[in-house]
């Protein structure tokens, strides 16, 4: 197969890889965070983008890796077993890590599957949510394996998600090696976008559903009016200086979430309507919103990773009957038949959130979805936390003097606080539309981050392994993802954008 792709090398060892390039609605909060921080990364040390190079012998002038030399380094056992060497404080159990993952999926996105499946007709969204969940798993499959052939190289316990393709470069083919540093960053910006479109997604949500409960009792029906409000909440929970402060409020946002599917359900049990008037499939050209939707609501890897790394077995994750099939399973059936009754149940006049499709004078919907946007405006500082601890420790910190002093430090910190908040007010007050914001979300970052990336990192990590029909196999099965994920982020992207352009442009 190498003269199948030329330009490709194998003059090295696969076995040997160089120095480790340093260095979520509902994410884990506590492992997500640290896991931007671990691997001996600092808070303040920028990020690491020079070259990576292979872990060679001094005195080899051949320019091949010395196994022999790495071993003397290691030598307790040449055959590295990271999971022996991972060192957790509180690892979960099989139950434990089961309940995290399920309890991580019950965010916003389940609420936005009705209009996903407006989109896509009821049996085509049917049938497309339980193959979209069933491709994203085996994606996140190969990514876990793939970083677990890489820790066992490095001789290293653990890798972050924003390591795991840098790290894979450095030890695919020599001729692209020089590409490691960029794919940590490619990482990195991927996961960045796409906090900041959740953040979008958290705002125009609680939003919308303020602007349902308060338009009987105003007349006032303008949303930016709604998010102007939100402003201040906002912005101060924007400057906690820690997670903690939120904890004991965010604890009870699932069962709020639990509460608010279940007054859905009920209304929509509710003289459930004739299927005369509802289309099996719909239009061809929506069906990249429903792509684009379905990946945001079902995608699992913002919580993957990092309840992969605290697990107490850690094999479990990817076992036959291991947490990643079940949980995957339990909520991509979850999602796909409650997008299929929302659907089913209003058909055309589904829109962005299902619980805008509640009756207003419904005070106990009301309620309940009041409650809906307290949890979601405390959640809120989990994404702006992420996005915060990047671009402050990678970008303008290490740029600010060290001498200076801690006052000047903490008004520029604050500074940075702001403009993200400012950033994500802007893009929503440009595109006052919920569910283009979650398909291009989707569409764009998701598809990168649970498509492109795992298959990528998976053909770079065992690129030398394979022989005869199984290389085969294995590079067109890898092509084959690589492909599809290109299908769904051009048309997810293209779709969203022009119909953005639409919103902006008041184009009919």
């Amino acid at each position: 197969m190498d003269d199948i792709f030329p330009f490709l090398d194998r003059e090295d060892d696969h076995l040997l890889g160089g120095d480790i390039p340093l260095k979520g609605i509902q994410q884990i909060q506590s492992n997500t965070i640290d896991q931007m921080t671990r691997n001996g990364k600092e808070k303040n040390t920028p990020l690491d983008c020079s070259p990576i190079t292979p872990l060679r012998d001094k005195q080899d002038t051949t320019g091949q890796p010395n196994i022999f030399e790495a071993d003397k380094q290691y030598p307790s056992s040449r055959y590295y077993e990271p999971y022996e060497h991972r060192k957790v404080a509180h690892p979960l159990s099989y139950s434990s890590t089961l309940f995290l993952m399920i309890k991580g999926a019950l965010g916003t996105g389940i609420l936005t599957m009705p209009h996903a499946f407006k989109n896509a007709g009821y049996l085509f969204g049917f049938v497309g949510t339980l193959l979209i969940g069933a491709f994203t798993t085996a994606c996140i499959q190969i990514l876990v394996r793939s970083q677990y052939e890489l820790c066992r190289r490095k001789k290293i316990p653990y890798l972050t998600y924003s390591q795991i393709l840098g790290t894979a470069l450095s030890e695919g083919p020599m001729r692209l090696r020089w590409l490691a540093p960029y794919g940590e960053c490619l990482s990195f910006t991927a996961l960045v976008l796409d906090e900041i479109g959740a953040l979008c997604i958290y705002l125009l949500f609680i939003a919308s559903n303020l602007r349902e409960v308060f338009i009987q009792f105003t007349s006032i029906a303008d949303l930016w009016f709604y998010m102007l409000c939100l402003f201040p909440p906002i912005l101060l929970i924007s400057w906690l200086p820690h997670l903690k402060y939120i904890v004991p409020l965010s604890s009870g946002a699932t069962g709020i979430m639990i509460a608010s599917l279940g007054i859905c359900l009920r209304d929509i049990f509710t003289d459930f309507p004739s299927l005369a008037n509802r289309h099996p499939v719909g239009r061809v050209t929506d069906w990249p919103l429903f792509v684009g939707t379905t990946l945001f609501s079902l995608s699992s890897i913002g919580v993957t990773m990092p309840l992969e790394n605290e697990m107490q077995d850690p094999r479990q994750l990817t076992a036959g009957l291991g947490v990643l099939n079940v949980a995957s399973a339990f909520t991509t059936i979850v999602f796909a038949s409650f997008g299929l009754v929302g659907y089913l149940k209003y058909g055309n006049k589904t829109v962005g959130s299902i619980t805008l499709n509640l009756p207003s004078h419904d005070m106990i919907a009301n309620g309940i979805n009041l409650l809906l946007c307290v949890s979601i405006l405390v959640t809120f500082a989990l994404p702006h936390f992420i996005v915060h601890d990047v671009v402050w420790t990678q970008l303008l910190r290490p740029r600010i003097n060290t001498n200076s002093s801690r006052t000047f430090v903490l008004v520029w910190e604050y500074i940075s606080r702001t403009s993200i908040v400012l950033l994500t007010f802007a893009l929503s007050f440009l595109v006052p539309n919920l569910e283009l914001f979650v398909s291009l979300t989707g569409a764009l970052c998701l598809s990168l981050l649970s498509m492109w990336i795992p298959a990528i990192v998976n053909l770079l990590t065992f690129w030398h392994t394979h022989t005869g029909f199984h290389r085969v196999w294995f590079i067109g099965r890898n092509i084959a993802i690589i492909l599809v994920a290109c299908f769904v982020t051009v048309t997810g992207v293209y779709v969203s954008l022009e119909n953005i352009a639409r919103v902006v442009f008041k184009i009919s």
